[in-house]
């Protein structure tokens, strides 16, 4: 969920997620990412790639999307 600088600044070379999550983004999927685990991983919402969404966490985005009638498939 990185964007490539602050990927190459963890783990020391290029993203390889960002031509998926472009895809995705192209295709019309909303990719999100809880802002509670990027906090917890020592990220800002500023180091999160263009192409996905922070939500401020997991537990309230689920409820959310179940409201609107999607399902959780643990």
């Amino acid at each position: 969920m990185l964007d490539n600088a602050d990927y190459q600044a963890k783990f020391g070379m290029d993203n390889p997620n960002t031509p998926l999550l472009q895809a995705l983004s192209k295709a019309g999927v909303k990719v999100v990412v809880c802002g509670q685990a990027l906090a917890h991983q020592g990220f800002q919402a500023t180091s999160v790639d263009s192409h996905v969404s922070v939500v401020l966490g997991a537990l309230a985005a689920l409820a959310k999307y179940q409201r609107e009638g999607y399902v959780l498939l643990p």
